[in-house]
């Protein structure tokens, strides 16, 4: 899929307009400074692409001078009642439900990103490039993980505190509002961005379960995942292998099993899609021995870790993706 086929909800451009017009900007000469229409203001129900999405937000920041504008929209959709993050998560009986719903909501929402759980120490809701696609602007992740965090808080019966933030976006300028709208400890320049809670998330109660709801909202989600370019099932067994990556070795029958499909089902569908288990699997130990290389991890753990045979034979899957030895990778990525 080409990066000028991802997309998001148009709702986005519709909060950045109204927030710029309560900041005193004219916002419908920006958006046209920008060379994007102003359909995407009024007509909620529209997708945008990426590129011209990352063109507003950059315009935005610009002209308010305040790079924590995503969190400004962030609180402008929380006070929304429709808001459709509420809607997802808060019909589910736990937090770990909540979690799966919110995950697939985000596949609608924009699927130029991948949402998934990692469980190591802490249980982490990890958002993440597709592959090598850059992320949408800076500020709509900012924007996407505050409303994440604000919902989480606001969803159960019992206190859920983060542990950490942890953004890949370089430390903002506008450092005291995100300390303000945070109020836990924040990191930047990471190499993903996660929200870290306790391990014993997934459990929690929630206050206002409604089964009834919750099956209107995953057949509206299944609908709407099946109408994106971006292949639903690829990005279902992607998320996936990416959660089992650290604790297991992975393999085609695991996943299966972990999904509830023949491996031969699974296989299926992903043909169907035009790509393979293995051309997943590799993007992703890919993707997690970068992760694990740029925390100055040994090769040979590094190694271990992905379920590679032998220290030589991971240094030479890395050479044939990247070009170069893991060992070169590493010494050439700031600290």
């Amino acid at each position: 899929m080409s990066p000028a086929s991802y997309s998001t909800m148009s709702i986005w451009m519709s909060c950045v307009h109204q927030v710029l017009i309560s900041d005193g900007i004219a916002a419908d000469d920006l958006f046209n400074r920008a060379g994007v229409s102003l359909d995407y203001v009024y007509k909620k129900d529209l997708r945008v692409t990426v590129e011209e999405a990352r063109t507003v937000w950059s315009q935005a920041v610009l002209a308010t001078g305040n790079d924590a504008f995503g969190l400004k929209v962030a609180q402008l959709l929380l006070q929304t009642s429709t808001d459709p993050v509420r809607i997802a998560i808060e019909s589910s009986r736990t937090m770990g439900e909540a979690m799966e719903r919110l995950i697939k909501f985000y596949a609608v929402v924009s699927n130029g990103v991948l949402l998934y759980q990692q469980k190591e120490i802490t249980s982490d809701t990890v958002l993440a490039p597709i592959g090598d696609t850059p992320l949408p602007a800076k500020e709509a992740v900012d924007a996407a993980l505050a409303i994440i965090f604000k919902r989480t808080q606001s969803i159960s019966s019992v206190p859920i505190n983060a542990l950490r933030i942890e953004f890949m976006r370089e430390e903002p300028k506008n450092r005291q509002a995100f300390e303000e709208f945070f109020n836990c400890p924040l990191h930047f320049s990471c190499e993903l961005n996660r929200i870290c809670y306790p391990l014993d998330l997934e459990d929690k109660p929630l206050l206002h379960s409604n089964e009834a709801v919750s099956l209107i909202m995953d057949n509206y989600l299944d609908k709407s995942i099946k109408e994106l370019a971006i292949p639903p099932f690829t990005q279902k067994v992607s998320a996936l292998v990416c959660e089992l990556l650290l604790e297991n070795t992975v393999t085609l029958n695991l996943v299966a099993e972990k999904m509830q499909l023949g491996s031969r089902t699974l296989q299926r569908n992903l043909k169907h899609e035009n790509t393979s288990f293995k051309e997943l699997l590799d993007a992703c130990k890919l993707t997690t021995a970068k992760q694990l290389l740029n925390k100055q991890q040994s090769i040979t753990d590094v190694a271990f870790i992905l379920g590679f045979s032998s220290p030589s034979n991971f240094v030479r899957f890395f050479k044939r993706f990247e070009g170069i030895a893991p060992g070169e990778y590493q010494s050439t990525t700031p600290d």
